[in-house]
């Protein structure tokens, strides 16, 4: 995998733990946009969360990775964190976005 393609990971991440609101712009990803066992993990949990109405906040999430036992795939909650605090931005979300839905990896 590209730094690119990581990098374009963690925005998306990073961006709707940032502003919640932003899931509408990326809802339409799927895991196989995602390359990084701990993204996928952070994003299925989003998915799972919006799926059913639920909050998107990063308390939220971190509750919801640790009851499903994947915060350890996710690399632990100073790595979810940080998708979050090193996204200074969520304005761009829909152009990495757009890098993730030219790619696919695995089922």
């Amino acid at each position: 995998m590209t730094v690119a393609a990581r990098a374009a990971e963690e925005h998306v991440l990073g961006a709707v733990l940032l502003e919640p609101e932003r899931w509408q712009q990326v809802a339409d990803l799927t895991l196989t946009n995602f390359a990084y066992p701990e993204h996928r993990a952070v994003f299925a949990t989003l998915a799972e969360l919006a799926g059913n109405g639920g909050d998107l906040s990063l308390d939220a999430v971190l509750e919801r990775l640790t009851a499903t036992d994947r915060l350890k795939v996710a690399g632990g909650e100073a790595a979810v964190r940080r998708l979050r605090d090193d996204t200074a931005t969520a304005s761009t979300i829909s152009h990495y976005a757009d890098v993730l839905r030219q790619t696919k990896h695995g089922p």
